[in-house]
């Protein structure tokens, strides 16, 4: 519970979409903080020395998102690596290694080195009142989270419907422009993925999937499942479109909706506030 709070915190005070604009991968920065604390707990270490963890935990925490440009597997490793750095950094702790005490807040700590709208203020609201680990999600299929209200909208548009693929002249999704850089372009990978992570970045491929398969377990991102040519059909025929309504509920909802034109006139159309989980 105390890593999770950490992690958390760090994260939202240091402006998630700021740190993709930079080419950070928020799961592995603010992921060190939170492995640093946890793994202090389990060590039982003094508050001191807990701090001086979390201090040293900020000199190994990185990540980069330019695993996206080819989907290679340093998307896999970075969570690792800060579950690392932070053990490491608790280990070095409890032999007396010291780290800054400002590391978060301080003029070139963590929120100001990482993001330009950082908001220290985030690190402590509530403290003690809400908890995060209360707030945390689990993902209802095997990929981004920023694609998963588009693919249950889809599944909402045809559920109790006789629905074939070939059948689709169009599909129109919603996606939030804070996940629009991880699954929504550059459309022509997006709609054609080489990889099993470009597949789980890939908003157009993630309908598809969800639509012709019926779900999208980690099993519907396998390396073979990138050639089903019903899929790459129907992803061919997905197009992203922004929506200020969509942008202005989140991070409080993650809402999306998605709308499936059939050869026959129909349109069909499912809409969610938030995904599952």
């Amino acid at each position: 519970a105390a890593g999770y709070e950490m992690a958390c915190r760090a994260g939202h005070a240091c402006d998630p979409p700021g740190q993709y604009r930079r080419g950070f991968h928020p799961t592995s920065t603010s992921g060190a903080f939170g492995a640093a604390v946890a793994a202090s707990c389990l060590f039982d270490l003094s508050i001191e020395k807990m701090l001086h963890a979390v201090g040293v935990a900020g000199s190994f925490a990185s990540g980069n998102m330019e695993y996206l440009a080819q989907g290679t597997l340093t998307k896999r490793v970075q969570p690792g690596q800060a579950a690392h750095a932070g053990v490491l950094a608790a280990l070095l702790a409890a032999r007396g290694f010291t780290g800054p005490s400002t590391i978060l807040e301080g003029k070139s700590g963590y929120l100001h080195a990482y993001a330009d709208a950082s908001d220290p203020a985030r690190l402590t609201a509530g403290l003690g009142e809400t908890w995060e680990i209360q707030l945390t999600g689990i993902k209802a299929y095997g990929c981004c989270r920023y694609m998963q209200s588009a693919m249950e909208s889809a599944q909402r548009a045809v559920r109790g419907q006789t629905f074939d693929p070939a059948r689709v002249k169009a599909v129109r999704v919603a996606c939030l422009s804070a996940g629009w850089g991880l699954v929504a372009e550059p459309i022509e990978q997006k709609w054609k993925p080489e990889t099993r992570v470009d597949a789980q970045f890939s908003l157009p491929f993630g309908v598809a999937t969800v639509l012709v398969n019926g779900r999208a377990t980690v099993n519907e991102f396998r390396e073979d499942q990138l050639r089903h040519p019903a899929i790459l059909g129907l992803a061919r025929k997905v197009t992203i479109h922004r929506d200020p309504k969509v942008d202005g509920a989140y991070p409080a909802l993650w809402p999306s909706w998605c709308e499936i034109d059939l050869d026959d006139g129909r349109t069909l159309r499912g809409d969610v506030n938030t995904t599952k989980g």
